[in-house]
């Protein structure tokens, strides 16, 4: 009569640790998988976030172009002869600025020195170069309301003509928009 055996063996034992081991590595294996692509889905759902706010902060500078206090034909803008155009952030040879007839000016894959050259309040230090600059001109779209900002340049619009001038000159009788 053969003798029953009770329990497992040693070969069995190993088999069964064996096949227990694999499939701990299987699952940790996925679980390291799903773990990076986690983290890849969370960079890229945070650059398009970024995205997402950067063009909607462009997308509203953009529309705004060419906006001069509601004036309908933005070549009637005059300027106060005292007005000070050292303020100016565009080409030092030019009152960019002022010039109404180009609404918005690129720079395309620049370098901090070539921004800082068209652009006076271009930091050089602070350019990212191979990146782009995207100027537009404007005047802020909420209406001022006295007492005016010193040294801040204003329109006076009767949505026919209008005028630029720096506060404190003589303040125009219509409430006057900033320009940014």
């Amino acid at each position: 009569m053969a003798v029953r055996q009770t329990g497992i063996s040693l070969v069995e034992l190993m088999i069964a640790m064996t096949i227990g081991l694999i499939m701990i590595g299987g699952a940790f294996t996925i679980f390291i998988q799903v773990k990076r692509s986690y983290n890849e889905n969370e960079k890229l759902m945070y650059m398009q976030d970024d995205a997402r706010f950067a063009l909607s902060e462009l997308t509203r500078d953009i529309a705004s172009a060419g906006f001069f206090g509601e004036l309908s034909d933005p070549a009637s803008l005059g300027t106060d002869t005292s007005l000070t155009i050292s303020q100016d952030c565009g080409p030092p040879a030019t009152a960019w600025a002022y010039d109404v007839t180009t609404q918005i000016e690129t720079l395309d894959n620049t370098n901090g020195a070539t921004a800082a050259t068209q652009y006076s309040c271009i930091d050089p230090g602070a350019f990212q170069d191979g990146t782009d600059v995207l100027a537009v001109k404007r005047t802020i779209g909420s209406i001022s309301t006295p007492p005016l900002s010193a040294g801040q340049v204003y329109v006076k619009s009767n949505g026919v003509v209008a005028l630029l001038f720096q506060h404190p000159e003589d303040v125009p009788s219509a409430v006057p928009v900033p320009l940014p």
